[in-house]
């Protein structure tokens, strides 16, 4: 199945549909938002604070460059969220663009301040054009049972690259969610193991980072399987 025929707005409906109803059976419902302020509020409520990747004292979006999810339950009270930024990296690679972001967005006196290993990023190199970044995925403790990391990454996905028409989505995540599955129950069929300088404050605070990430391609087949589940589902209905 050619990738752009998974790419249609019908065929993404139908997916994130899929995802909807997913919560909805759990009795909770998704927003979307743009206001990064509102973003900062409603994670301020949760007992946490927007990362340096989104907050407004280190970012400027314009209309159409960022957006975020929020997940509230049968209350209407918030209780996960997640952001996405588009990125356009033009005819740089990945790696290059990351060895310059990172020290910009953690300063000197930041625990994670730092470069990666260059030795690491061999993988990267291969990545370009228009990219999407994911972040501030943040589950409260109470919701941590409803297993809703998955479907915030996945339905952020799908939005993104019809949206942004990406060729790359990624994340970073600690091992620790990479080693309880996270990063594969989210969609991200790419997951690699990137090591800072040893020098550096970030490796002497975190240690590591799993960059995980997934293709244009990659969420095609997620619409595909997604569409064709729900497709599933409604044949099974009465």
């Amino acid at each position: 199945m050619p990738a752009d025929d998974a790419l249609n707005v019908v065929d993404a409906t139908l997916a994130t549909t899929v995802l909807i109803n997913g919560l909805k059976a759990k009795g909770l419902s998704l927003r979307y938002g743009v206001d990064f302020g509102e973003l900062a509020e409603i994670k301020s409520a949760l007992g946490a604070s927007v990362s340096e990747h989104f907050s407004q004292e280190q970012n400027t979006f314009f209309a159409g460059e960022a957006f975020w999810l929020c997940i509230s339950d049968d209350r209407g009270d918030p209780i996960a969220t997640h952001a996405v930024k588009v990125q356009h990296l033009g005819s740089e690679r990945l790696d290059s663009f990351i060895q310059r972001y990172w020290p910009q967005i953690y300063g000197p006196e930041s625990e994670l301040e730092g470069r990666f290993a260059e030795r690491q990023r061999g993988f990267l190199q291969d990545i370009s054009g228009t990219v999407a970044y994911g972040g501030e995925l943040f589950v409260s403790d109470a919701a941590r049972k409803l297993r809703i990391a998955d479907l915030l990454c996945k339905y952020a996905q799908i939005c993104a690259v019809l949206q942004w028409d990406i060729t790359f989505y990624y994340a970073f995540m600690e091992p620790r969610s990479v080693a309880k599955g996270l990063g594969t129950l989210g969609g991200f069929v790419r997951q690699h193991r990137m090591v800072p300088e040893p020098d550096s404050a970030i490796s002497r605070a975190r240690g590591d980072f799993w960059f995980v990430g997934c293709s244009r391609s990659d969420i095609a087949d997620l619409i595909f399987d997604l569409k064709h589940s729900g497709l599933e589902e409604s044949r099974r209905s009465p």
